[in-house]
């Protein structure tokens, strides 16, 4: 006869197997979603025909979404499908159909990450760019730029965006926002004088930042790009 403690102790080993069996599927599946969503990140920014293997950007693209579903709470799997998806339009019309809107997925895979990790100041403004290439979409691209000064104010990629769409959208802002881009300029012109201007004179806003330039390099750049500018614009 089989005493009840004895049955107690069959009992805990067998449900310490199945915790451990259950473990280790979960760390299984953990790790092949980790492999399967870096392999089609990376064959998805690869040029086609850049590897010996043929260029399937469905077949990536599955991997992608694969590794979400495996495991839903991790916020850099959508975030690898938005910032994939910027080089969907070069895959060809043959694929059309099969793999979304570029526009529509970045926006709505940035958006999805920030709902698992709401304080990722580089995915707000990675969100704001995505926004930003339609200027109907203008309030909602200064939203998403706030969230990404608010969490990651001194990021230098966060500031850099604050200045590439605050230049971008300057007609449209307020006095506010003026005084902010103005900030993220000055802030720039300290730090990365070259891309400041380079940004300034793609936006025509050259004028503006003529008077910021304190060092005689930079105000040389400065000219050396309006030439440029024009020497481009005159062979159009």
């Amino acid at each position: 006869m089989r005493s009840p403690a004895g049955s107690l102790y069959r009992l805990g080993w067998r449900f310490a197997g199945l915790f451990a069996a259950g473990f280790a599927l979960w760390a299984a599946a953990w790790t092949w979603s980790d492999l399967i969503d870096a392999e089609g990140f990376t064959r998805l920014l690869e040029p086609a025909g850049s590897t010996q293997s043929p260029y399937a950007p469905e077949r990536d693209w599955r991997r992608l979404t694969t590794a979400s579903r495996i495991n839903p709470l991790r916020a850099e799997y959508p975030h690898h499908q938005a910032q994939a998806s910027r080089y969907l339009p070069t895959v060809g019309s043959q694929h059309e159909g099969s793999i979304p809107s570029a526009a529509d997925q970045s926006i709505k895979s940035f958006e999805r990450a920030l709902s698992l990790r709401p304080h990722w100041g580089v995915a707000w403004a990675e969100l704001a760019v995505a926004r930003s290439a339609n200027k109907e979409r203008s309030a909602a691209t200064l939203r998403a730029l706030d969230r990404a000064l608010a969490f990651a104010p001194s990021e230098p990629f966060v500031r850099r965006t604050e200045l590439r769409i605050g230049l971008s959208l300057w007609d449209r802002l307020d006095s506010h926002w003026r005084e902010r881009v103005m900030a993220a300029a000055r802030y720039l012109v300290e730090h990365e004088p070259r891309f400041a201007v380079g940004v300034a004179v793609s936006a025509g806003w050259e004028d503006r930042l003529r008077p910021l330039l304190t060092k005689e390099d930079d105000v040389a750049y400065l000219d050396r790009r309006l030439e440029d500018k024009k020497i481009w614009e005159a062979a159009q």
